[in-house]
């Protein structure tokens, strides 16, 4: 937009790995990094970049230890700023980016001003870093406001909040969105079913459990792994969707678990595609046990969605009914 100096963006600064400086043990947050930075940029690009302000959630925390506590802590900040500015950015570190930018996603609900989480690889403080243009194109894209939703900017490009991974430890194009292209891509966007008016619904403590197949896997530790109070499971299934069907104690499990009132969810340990209980044998015994299939959904995006659902009370099996449908974008409905 030509008018962009004009617009406001809240910055909101939670830690990670851009705002660091080297001490002698290591790296660790600074939070004077970062506003350094941006009081330089915005000096030098006033004309390209919207007015910003900074808010730091101390203490500045490395992205591995973060918490629902957090989350909350960050969707209380949009809400009571939310009429006060036309966008904002989240500062994040990049290990578990993925994780609130979906959960972000679900609790923000009719938001119509854009979210823009980004980080870095590199801190701001060291030659090269990818900060710089990370930071700057996602202050940038929560001006423009082209899209009101939750998204992820890395390297250069905007992606849907709920679809991304983190693909890479080390490389600066460290986020991908296996399932869906990134804006502006040649992508026709799938509808965002927000709700008309912004409410922000805080999450509750859930018990939810993500568990990987492995050759071996016996029945008795799934069936220990998965009892309650456990309340949902993401289980990462085999290829697209299945699981050793012919081990019949591991079925008896699955469907015990599932008597007993735990939600299982299956997805592919695949990156790309989506999980299907009809195209193999395998699978189709899964959905008799109650597996419900997480689609092409990502990982982050299923773990973060039933957080949401079980947070707002519903009756298990309206919970697996929403799963199983587009809140946010997060799936594709023609698959």
């Amino acid at each position: 937009m030509s008018d962009i100096h004009q617009r406001r963006v809240l910055i909101i600064y939670t830690g990670g790995t851009i705002g660091m400086r080297k001490t002698a043990q290591g790296f660790a947050p600074a939070a004077s990094v970062l506003e350094e930075f941006l009081e330089d940029s915005l000096a030098k690009f006033s004309e390209q970049l919207p007015q910003c302000d900074i808010e730091a959630v101390l203490p500045l925390i490395d992205s591995s230890n973060i918490t629902i506590d957090d989350w909350n802590g960050i969707i209380e900040r949009i809400a009571r700023n939310y009429e006060r500015y036309d966008g904002f950015v989240v500062v994040h570190g990049t290990d578990t980016m993925a994780y609130t930018a979906s959960a972000l996603s679900f609790a923000l609900e009719g938001l119509s001003k854009p979210v823009v989480l980004t980080g870095s690889q590199v801190p701001l403080s060291e030659v090269p870093s990818d900060g710089p243009s990370n930071l700057l194109g996602a202050v940038k894209a929560a001006g423009e406001g082209r899209y009101g939703e939750v998204s992820l900017f890395f390297n250069g490009k905007l992606m849907r909040g709920n679809r991304v991974s983190k693909t890479s430890m080390d490389s600066f194009d460290a986020f991908e969105t296996p399932n869906y292209r990134p804006f502006g891509a040649n992508n026709i966007l799938g509808p965002v079913l927000n709700d008309p008016a912004f409410v922000a619904r805080p999450y509750k403590q859930s018990k939810i459990a993500v568990l990987s197949l492995v050759p071996g896997l016996s029945a008795d530790i799934m069936r220990n792994l998965l009892s309650p109070p456990l309340q949902a499971a993401v289980i990462q299934c085999y290829g697209a969707g299945n699981a050793p069907h012919l081990d019949e104690g591991l079925m008896e499990a699955f469907r015990k678990v599932n008597g007993d009132g735990v939600i299982l969810v299956g997805v592919s340990q695949c990156r790309e595609g989506s999980t299907s209980f009809t195209r193999y044998e395998a699978g189709g015994l899964l959905q008799e046990a109650g597996f419900v299939s997480g689609l092409d959904m990502t990982l982050e995006a299923c773990v973060t969605k039933l957080y949401y659902l079980l947070g707002l009370g519903l009756p298990k099996q309206e919970v697996k009914r929403l799963f199983q449908e587009s809140l946010r974008g997060e799936l594709t409905l023609s698959i």
